[in-house]
Parts: C-alpha cells; sequence; structure tokens
C-alpha cells in the first residue's frame, strides 16, 4: 500500500491527509487493498473484488472527499486477466476476455504554476501536471497481455518481467509483474505536498520548507520529502495546497506475505 501524505500539524483533527493507494491484487487471491485509490484484482479463474477509494476529509473544506476511483475488476474467463489500478481522475479499467485492465488516468493540477513544472506530461496544453495515474496489469507470459499505466505516472504492467514503478513525487500506482512466475509489480511512486500563498509585487517568502520558487504573484513550496512548513511572518497566513499521496504497489504472481 502506499503511505499518507498530509499537510498540516501532526496533533490537529483538520490536518489535511491524502491516503496512499491500495495495493493491487495477487494471483488467484481477493487481495486488491482500498487506499485513496483502490489497486485493480488480481488474475484469477473466479470473481476478485477490486480495491475501492476510501472516503475520507470528510467534515474538512476539502475537496473532493472521495480522494480517487476504484481498482478493475478481473475477468474469470480463460485468459483470466487481471483489472487496472484506479487513479486520481478515472477508475481502473475492467478486464476482458482478451485484454487485462489499463491503469486508470490521474488528474492535472496547476497550483505550482501554468508551465505545469510538476507531475507528468500528459493530454492538453503544454506538459506536465498530472499526477496520480493508476497502475497497468501484468501479463501471463501467453494469452493475457500486460496493459499500460495511466496518465499521472502510472506504472506499465509488464509481460515478461517485474512491473514498472510509479512515477517519483506523482503519487501514482505500480505496474503488475508477470504472473505466470513469481516476479513482483512495480513500486508506487511517492507523493507530493505542494503549498502556495499571495504575495507582494516583490517575490519574497512569508514561510521555510520546501523548494521554494515564485510564478504569477505568489510563492510556491514543494516538498518531496516530509519537512517543516514554518509561517515566519507572526501573524496568521491564507494557504492553498495540493496534497498527494503516495501510490500502491502492482500485484505480482505471489502472495506478498511469502
Amino acid at each position: 500500500n502506499g503511505g499518507d501524505s498530509s499537510f498540516g500539524p501532526p496533533s490537529n483533527p483538520a490536518r489535511v491527509i491524502s491516503k496512499g493507494g491500495g495495493g493491487g491484487g495477487y494471483v488467484n487471491a481477493d487481495s486488491a487493498v482500498d487506499g485513496g485509490s483502490g489497486g485493480g484484482s488480481g488474475r484469477a479463474s473466479t470473481h476478485e473484488s477490486p480495491g475501492g477509494a476510501t472516503l475520507t476529509n470528510t467534515g474538512l473544506p476539502v475537496s473532493p472527499t472521495s480522494q480517487g476511483f476504484p481498482g478493475g475488476a478481473n475477468d474469470s474467463s480463460s485468459p483470466y486477466a487481471g483489472g487496472g489500478g484506479g487513479g486520481a481522475g478515472a477508475a481502473g479499467q475492467d478486464a476482458s476476455p482478451t485484454d487485462a485492465g489499463d491503469g486508470g488516468a490521474g488528474l492535472r493540477n496547476a497550483i505550482a504554476g501554468s508551465n505545469y513544472p510538476i507531475g507528468t506530461p500528459g493530454p492538453g496544453p503544454s506538459t506536465g501536471g498530472w499526477v496520480a495515474g493508476g497502475g497497468g496489469t501484468g501479463g501471463d507470459g501467453g494469452g493475457s497481455p500486460a496493459a499500460p499505466g495511466g496518465v499521472g505516472g502510472g506504472g506499465d504492467g509488464s509481460g515478461s518481467a517485474a512491473g514498472a514503478n510509479g512515477t517519483q513525487s506523482t503519487g501514482a500506482g505500480g505496474g503488475g509483474g508477470l504472473s505466470a512466475s513469481a516476479i513482483l509489480g512495480g513500486s508506487g511512486g511517492s507523493g507530493l505536498v505542494v503549498v502556495r500563498y499571495q504575495i507582494g509585487s516583490v517575490s519574497a517568502a512569508k514561510a521555510t520548507g520546501g523548494a521554494i520558487s515564485f510564478y504569477n504573484g505568489k510563492t510556491i513550496h514543494v516538498f518531496t520529502n516530509s519537512a517543516n512548513f514554518v509561517n515566519t511572518t507572526g501573524s496568521p497566513l491564507t494557504v492553498e495546497y495540493l496534497c498527494v499521496g503516495g501510490g500502491g504497489g502492482g500485484g505480482g504472481a505471489q502472495n506478498p506475505s511469502n
């Protein structure tokens, strides 16, 4: 499972928590996990439940309260393909009798500027800005080919080796591994927190923490590791923020507890 990302004092019950993604299912086991976005169900000859999207931040001024989408379901007819991992913008694709499920699409966010310096390339003007894509499903080395990850850094599934990792600092899911052998899924991408606030005509920081940049009259702090955001003004500071949890890993061919 992916780790949570959060913004705000740990002791404050109103701090914002972005749930990590659910891990993907492995072969012949009802093991896909709920998360900010859910993991896709593993390859099996019976129906296996995909992971659901966890409802969080209810009662807080955070939109949406649901942070992502569920994973896709497997197909229980031969070649028993697995479902894709859910993304921040779309559910993981259900498998069909001929194809494994693609990872769900992530979302694009311009909080760090219209030149989109965070995230990965994707559809739309310019490049960048896409985060939290779902991981694609692994293949079986035969009748069920691997599927790609969703836009926003989702790792591609593999038909011959380990699944691809989700892109770092996007919260994207890892791709599934080859199910015909004991080959692992890819790791989920690490999460991300971005905070910005209004400044005057002269670029200046009113707080410390993270990588600081300035765009369009605002100061931007980007955190790719745990650190403190400290208001240095001595008075309240109004901020906007983006909080992305870490992505869940892709399912492999074996029970991970083994």
